[in-house]
């Protein structure tokens, strides 16, 4: 738990050392439509969505979220919207009930490491939209890559009509050891380190992150 409060920390301050540096905009490249402004205004909102979710077991009405401030102060508003979420994640128990959107296991567990992946690549995107150091750390980009395969990849199928390929892929990080065997199959998309792979993709922990 303690490795994504810090890493929220970390991420949301990148986030508002970008927007204080400016301009606020600067076209965010991964988000196409999206100014280093709006970005502010997504992750603050997000953090904001994530913090009430946690807290009462529910999906947040929009109404219950506050308002951003004017651009100008983005940068404050963020940081205290990630001060106010890890102060919710501190104190909880992972294993405790909860909602989410996610199809996995509705446990409270599901929303650190959901925000920490989160922040930490719109983190990157902010020091993009900047021309800032980008970087992100190995170890926490590997768990967003498995996260991504975990909890994202059902998301995304179960809320579209996408249709998954099928297949069998082993993905790992050069940098890290991390290793995963993703199956798709008539059943969905599974973690199964024994299964053999038809093909594989490997890279450095961020490269295969931001992929």
């Amino acid at each position: 738990m303690e490795q994504y409060l810090d890493s929220i920390t970390e991420s949301a301050g990148r986030i508002a050392d970008a927007l204080r540096t400016g301009p606020l905009d600067a076209p965010v490249r991964a988000c196409p439509g999206w100014d280093l402004a709006e970005l502010g205004r997504h992750i603050g909102y997000i953090h904001r969505w994530a913090r009430l979710a946690t807290l009462h077991g529910a999906r947040p009405a929009d109404d219950d979220i506050e308002a951003p401030p004017p651009a100008g102060d983005l940068a404050d508003w963020v940081e205290q919207g990630a001060a106010a979420l890890n102060s919710v994640f501190a104190g909880l128990d992972p294993a405790t009930p909860t909602w989410h959107p996610f199809p996995v296991a509705k446990v409270a567990a599901v929303w650190p490491r959901r925000q920490a992946s989160e922040t930490l690549i719109h983190a990157w995107d902010a020091q993009d939209a900047v021309g800032g150091s980008r970087s992100l750390d190995p170890a926490m980009a590997s768990d967003g890559i498995a996260e991504y395969f975990e909890v994202i990849v059902p998301r995304i199928i179960s809320r579209t009509d996408r249709v998954a390929p099928k297949g069998t892929i082993e993905v790992t990080s050069t940098d890290t050891g991390l290793r995963l065997v993703v199956v798709s199959d008539s059943t969905g998309v599974l973690l199964e380190p024994t299964a053999t792979p038809e093909a594989s993709l490997s890279g450095s922990a961020t490269e295969l992150a931001l992929a």
